[in-house]
């Protein structure tokens, strides 16, 4: 992928080997983006994007224009048919059906216009679409009308298809097919609650339908539903059910329904899941049923085990185990082993093996090695992949809007920690700090490197906020200002933005019932335990059985600290209310004493009538 003129270009091959030939290019794609929403394809693509019985296999060429709120598109070129069965014919006499290999061999032509423009400010819920395709090979051929609406709104999202031809040619059954076909899709969702949505699909497809791929969209009657229901976060279960059938055919109908409980706690404990299926089939003559169980172990943050077990009719089991790790040479390798089984009352057992390593190398590359053995023998995998050519902002202007290519700046600083304390770097001084988390906007991030420098070589102009992660620094170091900057970008410009870090202090004092009211704490009176000490800045403790409270990682000021007086004994108050207390970096404030006093009794006093 690259630029070229005020555009971005896509090009994607692949070729392959095999004993009887030599390697070759199978197939490729190259796609031409420009700001003002034109897009051009030559190669190998698929076609219908917006219309699902538009779409084919095509090698041609394909155009979208965008022309007000709508966007036109064009396409041409001959389709891979699939794998054709056809019945062939000598002096009126049918012979076995003969099967024809795969080839471009089908002319394809078609166009269609749909709202969806990226260029529309409008938004709207609704997405139209309408268009026409006409294909014609060797063993089919057809004209094909179709239309669509989609409607995805908060809580309902629906997905409606229709489509109407005229097809002759041969089916995938080898059955002659000339004559007129409907067909139509819908799908919809509908979230109840957030804890609670149901589905249902309806989807019928003519007899005498025919498309430019063999068996792309035989003749089928559908009808599916079900429902998803999370009565907890860490509980979800799901019903589905469906019935297919083939019209004009009694002899084919299958039925299928599946439950499904996922038990994920979060964290670090382990997740669960069980689902069982059921399945018949009128042809089949036969009854089906699998249960599956498993759940997946997370010992630590790099390591994981994960097993599973299926139940099976007559007798039929499978299972597997894998354990995954990826903590290895500086989390730069991660390993995965594992090993399966599987057995049926009419075969035998038969077990395999799988091992696969996957290594972070420089330059964004990655290599992985996979290895697996089954009675079919060993096969081993090993691939590379990379980036050949890569600028370090790249990502980010290939994958930005074609319109905001060329209106990118740069944000750049130091993070350290302020040794003397003055508001200022001073090499040889101050200490810059290293995989230090920056964020842009929260959604972009880098670290510092071992000057503490941090770099955004590709930021959207305008108004931006730069902030400091910080979790990802050392426990007592903290932000003597606030850890988020704003920052005004304009296009090609550079802005610096640092952060300075200085060492955190503490307060330590003690509670008590200062029962003569002195403000010190003398022998007999008696210390508070399990009462709330807070700081206007948000940081709280509680006392322990002796009446003292520490309050760590402070930055270095004046802190205002004071008694919740909700966690007080009944009838008593603080004494002071609040105190006003200067921490200093990397030391501690002792001895600050918070006294707890009664609250006298109130006296009523009334007057004396007189006559």
């Amino acid at each position: 992928m690259g630029r070229v003129g005020d555009g971005r270009f896509y090009f994607t091959s692949n070729a392959s080997k095999s004993s009887s030939q030599s390697i070759r290019p199978r197939n490729f794609t190259f796609i031409l983006e420009r700001p003002n929403g034109q897009r051009f394809t030559a190669g190998d693509f698929g076609t219908g994007t917006a219309l699902q019985f538009l779409s084919a296999n095509v090698r041609g060429g394909m155009f979208a224009i965008p022309i007000g709120r709508f966007v036109v598109t064009a396409f041409a070129g001959r389709a891979n048919s699939g794998t054709v069965v056809t019945p062939l014919v000598i002096d009126g006499d049918p012979l076995p059906q003969v099967i024809t290999a795969p080839r471009y061999d089908t002319n394809v032509f078609g166009f269609s216009v749909s709202t969806a423009s990226a260029n529309s400010r409008r938004v709207s819920p609704w997405t139209l679409a309408a268009g026409a395709m006409r294909f014609a090979g060797p063993s089919r051929k057809g004209d094909v009308y179709t239309a669509s609406a989609n409607y995805n709104g908060s809580r309902f999202r629906l997905q409606s298809d229709a489509a109407f031809g005229k097809f002759n040619g041969f089916s995938s059954d080898g059955l002659r097919i000339n004559g007129t076909a409907p067909a139509i899709d819908f799908s919809a969702t509908y979230q109840i609650a957030d804890s609670l949505s149901v589905q249902g699909r309806y989807a019928f497809i003519g007899r005498n339908f025919l498309s430019p791929q063999t068996g792309a969209r035989d003749p089928l009657d559908l009808k599916a539903a079900g429902v998803n229901w999370s009565p907890r976060k860490w509980l979800s279960t799901s019903f589905n059910a469906s019935v297919v059938k083939r019209p004009g055919d009694q002899t084919k109908q299958d039925r299928s329904a599946t439950v499904a409980i996922a038990i994920t706690p979060g964290g670090t404990h382990s997740r669960f899941y069980f689902s069982h299926t059921q399945n018949s089939s009128i042809q089949a003559r036969s009854s089906t049923s699998n249960a599956q169980f498993g759940a997946n172990f997370l010992i630590n943050d790099s390591n994981s085990l994960e097993v599973s077990q299926g139940i099976g009719s007559k007798r039929s089991l499978t299972g597997q185990i894998d354990w995954r790790t990826s903590n290895l040479l500086g989390k730069r390798l991660s390993f995965t082993a594992g090993a399966g089984y599987s057995y049926g009352q009419n075969s035998k057992f038969s077990a395999y093996e799988r091992i696969t390593a996957s290594l972070t190398l420089p330059r964004q590359t990655s290599l992985q090695v996979s290895y697996m053995n089954t009675n079919a023998g060993p096969t081993l995998l090993v691939s590379i992949k990379g980036s050949l050519f890569r600028k370090r902002e790249s990502s980010v202007f290939l994958n930005a809007p074609l319109s905001e290519v060329n209106s990118f700046a740069k944000v750049s600083g130091r993070v350290y920690q302020d040794v003397d304390m003055n508001g200022r770097f001073d090499a040889g001084v101050d200490k810059p700090q290293a995989d230090v988390k920056v964020q842009v906007d929260g959604n972009r991030y880098v670290l510092s490197d071992s000057a503490g420098q941090y770099s955004f070589d590709a930021v959207l102009a305008g108004d931006h906020k730069v902030f400091l992660d910080l979790m990802s620094v050392r426990a007592d170091l903290t932000l003597l200002s606030g850890g988020e900057h704003a920052a005004a970008l304009k296009a090609g410009s550079s802005s610096t933005v640092d952060f300075r870090l200085v060492r955190t202090g503490r307060l330590r004092g003690r509670v008590w019932l200062d029962a003569n009211e002195n403000g010190k704490f003398d022998e007999g009176e008696k210390p508070l335990a399990d009462v709330r000490v807070v700081t206007a800045s948000g940081r709280d403790t509680l006392t322990d059985a002796d009446g003292f409270y520490v309050i760590g990682d402070l930055a270095p000021g004046e802190h205002v600290i004071l008694i919740d007086e909700k966690t007080l004994p009944e009838k008593t108050r603080s004494a002071a209310g609040s105190l006003s207390m200067e921490v200093f970096p990397g030391r501690e404030t002792s001895d600050v004493a918070l006294a707890v006093i009664f609250i006298p009794a109130e006296v009523k006093r009334f007057g004396t009538k007189t006559n």
